[in-house]
């Protein structure tokens, strides 16, 4: 056996000792695995807009970095304290902590990720105060009335998420009222799926408002579709030997009917022969809001899944 090339070897022990997990426990923002997306790619992939990293840069969404920028230095005018370098000390701050959130290698320098959550964070408290307190006159340039929507609805891609926290610490550095929480209950959770009378109770609203581990838009959507419809245990993949689809339950004789009681898409009742289903309004983002919870669950809560897919 001929010698090993000290060299190689140095190389190597290098290569080993730099190796690093791809997720850490600060992780809850993921790529879609392409066993998942392959089903539907475009469900996975924001149509408008970039929020974040991983779609930062994409040619198909560069015509939404002038708006995002304009959205940005308005929120700044519009806080209390005006002072763009405390939000940059800010994000700064929090930068490290941001980067571990996300399940790939972030190529962006650190000045660069900085930027880049500093603006689209101060778009998305804009987009939801502009939404709250009415549009102002001009905004339609900025972003046209036909583009609302679909902005709103890129901000619930698990690709194209940003830290919670990180939203958190720019509202209250800028504002003291309303509450964010609010606002991204009343703005951005999907109601028309998850709860079709669109009714917070006040239960609800306290059972979030103490949860200090909300990650983003997507896991607030998710707790709260939980929260509403009550559910206290957790359904695990491995304890359902069969699923069976609406189409295979109609076949076997079961009879479906509209649960008119129904307060939450989860609520579902099973009477004999009889399943009592939710009515939900369908819109052309419906699947794609539920691909993306559902995968958030199979990336980042695979031991407490409510969401099965078959």
């Amino acid at each position: 056996m001929a010698n090993p090339n000290p060299n190689v070897a140095i190389k190597i022990k290098a290569m080993l000792e730099a190796a690093q997990p791809r997720f850490t426990e600060k992780c809850c923002i993921y790529r879609v695995s392409h066993e998942i997306r392959k089903s539907n790619e475009d469900a996975y992939t924001p149509k408008v807009v970039s929020i974040g990293p991983f779609h930062h840069g994409d040619q198909y969404l560069l015509n939404m970095e002038e708006p995002k920028r304009i959205f940005c230095r308005q929120f700044i005018e519009r806080s209390m304290t005006n002072n763009l370098e405390s939000f940059v000390s800010c994000v700064q701050e929090l930068e490290p902590t941001v980067r571990a959130c996300y399940s790939d290698n972030i190529k962006l320098t650190e000045e660069e990720h900085v930027m880049v959550i500093l603006v689209d964070c101060c778009f998305i408290l804009e987009l939801l105060l502009k939404r709250y307190h009415g549009w102002r006159r001009g905004d339609a340039i900025v972003l046209p009335r036909n583009l609302r929507d679909p902005v709103a609805y890129d901000l619930l891609l698990l690709e194209n998420q940003v830290p919670f926290f990180v939203l958190e610490k720019l509202y209250n550095l800028a504002l003291d009222s309303p509450p964010l929480l609010t606002l991204a209950l009343r703005y951005i959770v999907p109601y028309s799926i998850i709860l079709p009378d669109s009714i917070i109770s006040g239960d609800v609203l306290r059972l979030l408002s103490n949860d200090t581990g909300i990650a983003h838009f997507i896991d607030l959507s998710r707790k709260f579709l939980l929260a509403s419809s009550g559910f206290s245990g957790c359904l695990r993949e491995a304890e359902f030997a069969n699923i069976y689809s609406a189409t295979e339950l109609s076949e076997a004789g079961v009879k479906f009917k509209v649960n008119k009681n129904s307060q939450c898409m989860l609520d579902l009742e099973l009477s004999g022969h009889c399943l009592r289903v939710p009515s939900i309004r369908v819109t052309p983002f419906t699947e794609a809001i539920l691909r993306n919870l559902i995968a958030f669950e199979q990336c980042h809560c695979m031991k407490e899944s409510y969401l099965l897919t078959i």
